[in-house]
């Protein structure tokens, strides 16, 4: 089966200064394209979801979230070494407006 709108996202060793790397087809690039232009052009703080599938066939959404307080956020390293030790840090799904949109009420 050939999907359209593949998009795939990797973060090469999840530590300090590593380089993230989006893959995606022309379909999948100009649906985040457009989405990045949204978010940056709209008046309002409101995340967007957008949905993309891996070559794999299996979906997921990204979420483009505008935030001004960056440092409240938690840092999105997953290597043990580099990971979160912060107790306040702020998970991107645990944003107000990350759950209004996804109809989440808790995680």
């Amino acid at each position: 089966m050939v999907f359209e709108k593949i998009l795939h996202v990797y973060y090469y060793d999840s530590a300090w200064h590593d380089s993230a790397f989006i893959i995606g087809d022309k379909v999948a690039l100009k649906a985040l394209y457009a989405a990045l232009g949204k978010v940056i052009e709209s008046d309002k703080d409101e995340a967007i979801g957008v949905k993309f599938f891996v070559n794999d066939g299996e979906g997921f959404s990204v979420v483009i979230i505008p935030e001004k307080d960056m440092e409240k956020m938690a840092v999105p390293y997953s290597n043990e070494y580099a990971q979160e030790k912060s107790k306040i840090a702020v998970w991107p799904w645990d944003l107000k407006k990350v759950k209004e949109i996804f109809g989440i009420t808790k995680i």
